[in-house]
């Protein structure tokens, strides 16, 4: 009798516990709670690994045309973060998942005390470019002035590579968010390791409100209005305008910008004595004003000249223009775009000499 009632009570004691969940299992497996373990892994690949998949809601993807939203639209005061990688592979594309684990520590219920987002780098490379940053994976903290402009500084690459672990990684970019954060945008307005915020083209806006795409073109603007900006073409006036924006072509130009404001067309002007270098990867010199030359940007940058053949006229230049517009224009490619160089870095002939004296 003795021996049936042990029988009953293992029985029973198997029973209960099979009926638990059990509390541990192996090393391999999963957690007390059942919950899978922290995957520290050495980081690998050059976007610094870490596994992740697809779109990440805390870290969304972020592409060129929607960074100036993302960076000064609804509560500009919000600092925003942005992962930058190469953008190769499937892993590269993809929002790392120990970023969004940084992204997960600033938000507050429906609140976010910083927003987060991730950019695959473009081809032409977009934000990258105008971050200044050519290695990867980095980080970039920006703190909007509400009008476009602002600050901001970047985590390098060397730094986050040095880590590897993904725990290092989330440490590190956490300590770079909150010492960043901790510091007014006056504090930081004039400190030597935050930078002024690079340009980014604006939303299009409804064709009833679109504004006049018209400037001189200059070192600030030649990546926003011009190349790389929302408009497909860039239109560049060639003129001889040695007073600024005292030419014989403005009135024109400003007349043709305005007529064409709702098609995918940008304007701007340059002088061609003072902008020479600029000028000539088109085969165009100094004494070839004025010209028109529409510039498409991109993967196959290409553009194509209109000689007035005398003065510029509203007409002429609105025949050159419908004929892009309606794809019978023929364009001629070209390997780079030509660089603007700053005001502050052009010479004149006699300061050359005077240099060689």
């Amino acid at each position: 009798g003795g021996a049936k009632r042990t029988s009953r009570t293992r029985a029973r004691t198997r029973t209960s516990a099979d009926a638990e969940q059990p509390k541990s299992r192996s090393k391999a497996g999963r957690t007390k709670k059942g919950a899978a373990p922290l995957n520290t892994s050495i980081l690998t690949g050059p976007n610094g690994g870490g596994g992740g998949g697809g779109e990440s809601k805390l870290a969304p993807k972020l592409t060129y045309d929607k960074a100036f939203p993302f960076l000064h639209g609804g509560d500009a005061s919000i600092p925003k973060v942005i992962l930058l990688t190469t953008g190769a592979g499937p892993a590269g594309k993809n929002t790392p998942g120990w970023f969004t684990s940084v992204a997960v520590k600033y938000k507050k219920g429906k609140k976010y005390d910083v927003m987060f987002a991730h950019n695959a780098e473009e081809e032409p490379a977009g934000i990258s470019r105008n971050f200044k940053v050519s290695e990867f994976p980095a980080v970039v903290f920006a703190r909007s002035d509400g009008a476009g402009g602002g600050r901001y500084k970047v985590l390098p690459a060397a730094t986050l590579n040095t880590f590897m672990k993904v725990s290092d990684n989330i440490k590190t970019v956490v300590n770079f968010v909150d010492d960043a954060k901790a510091r007014s945008l006056e504090s930081i307005s004039t400190s030597d390791d935050f930078a002024e915020m690079p340009k980014f083209p604006e939303p299009r806006k409804p064709r009833k409100q679109a504004d006049v795409k018209y400037a001189a073109l200059t070192e600030d603007n030649a990546d926003v209005d011009c190349f790389g900006g929302n408009a497909v073409i860039c239109v560049i006036a060639v003129v001889d305008a040695p007073a600024g924006d005292d030419f014989n072509e403005n009135a024109a130009m400003a007349e043709i910008a305005k007529k064409y404001r709702n098609d995918p067309l940008s304007f701007v002007w340059v002088d061609a004595e003072s902008n020479a270098d600029f000028i000539h990867p088109f085969g165009l010199t100094p004494e070839d004003t004025p010209r028109l030359v529409a510039v498409k940007s991109g993967k196959r940058n290409r553009f194509t000249i209109y000689d007035p053949e005398g003065a510029l006229d509203v007409k002429g230049a609105s025949d050159f223009l419908d004929k892009i517009l309606g794809g019978d224009a023929r364009f001629t490619g070209m390997q780079a775009l030509p660089t603007f160089e700053p005001s502050y870095l052009k010479t004149t002939d006699e300061e050359d000499e005077e240099e060689a004296a």
